[in-house]
């Protein structure tokens, strides 16, 4: 869990932060305050989306990218992937604006990976955050007719995705089923490294089929799963630190559900 972070009064008269749409604004704010001790976090763009607009349905993840990219252009915040594969961000000027006591080390590692633009403005493609492109050495006809290579790539993508039956559906408090895609799973496997994805999704359907009066509404579910895979994350980890001085021990699923209930 983050600790309390401090806004600089000052942010409000930087010419900088004065250059970014009111989204991105809010996601800038967002950023550093889910960010670590040493000012780092996950900057996928659809957990990004997850932990700061979870019931904002019409925020979408390309409102997201977009709001990354006007950061990335104007703060001084950079983005980059690990060799991991994943996608973390790095606010440069951590130390100067936050002042921590006793900071615990970061478990994301340092930026010395690829850095990437998360979105080129204006940009209405759906693909997932490209390398930076040297903008000097294409012209305009160049990158139109990318754009519109991904573009395709994506209409096909999103029929494919459309036809896939769903790798399960939890049930909702409405009677009905949220189901749960391929690509999400896929999604959920890069954010949480250390969680066998499929089998907690297995276990969450468990919990609420047999809890029908804590099952979560569709706006919910969402924050539900990421809440469950976020802790589950954390715990393996945990376990994977103490493998070898101790047995590990079961999870306690209904204390799971408890803590999420309670953060909920």
């Amino acid at each position: 869990m983050p600790r309390r972070r401090m806004i600089d009064p000052n942010i409000w008269q930087s010419e900088d932060f004065s250059n970014l749409s009111i989204l991105a604004k809010l996601v800038f704010i967002g950023l550093f305050s889910n960010a670590d001790d040493e000012g780092r976090g996950r900057a996928k763009p659809m957990y990004i989306k997850s932990i700061l607009f979870p019931y904002d349905e019409k925020i979408r993840i390309i409102d997201i990218e977009t709001a990354l990219s006007e950061i990335a252009l104007n703060l001084s915040v950079t983005f980059y992937s690990a060799d991991n594969g994943n996608q973390y961000y790095s606010l440069d000027n951590w130390k100067k604006w936050q002042s921590i006591e006793k900071a615990k080390p970061s478990k994301i590692p340092a930026p010395q990976g690829i850095e990437y633009n998360p979105r080129p403005i204006g940009d209405s493609s759906t693909t997932n955050p490209r390398p930076i492109v040297d903008k000097f050495r294409l012209n305009r006809k160049e990158v139109e007719k990318e754009i519109e290579i991904e573009k395709k790539k994506d209409i096909c993508a999103e029929a494919e995705t459309a036809s896939a039956p769903p790798v399960i559906v939890l049930p909702l408090n409405t009677g009905d089923g949220y189901p749960v895609s391929a690509e999400q799973c896929h999604e959920w496997a890069g954010l949480y490294p250390a969680v066998d994805v499929i089998q907690q999704l297995r276990n969450m359907k468990g919990w609420l089929d047999g809890n029908p009066t804590k099952r979560k509404t569709r706006r919910g579910i969402l924050r539900f799963i990421n809440g469950w895979l976020a802790r589950e994350q954390d715990r393996g980890r945990d376990i994977s630190r103490k493998m070898g001085a101790e047995e590990k021990q079961p999870t306690d699923w209904e204390k799971v559900a408890r803590e999420l209930e309670e953060g909920l």
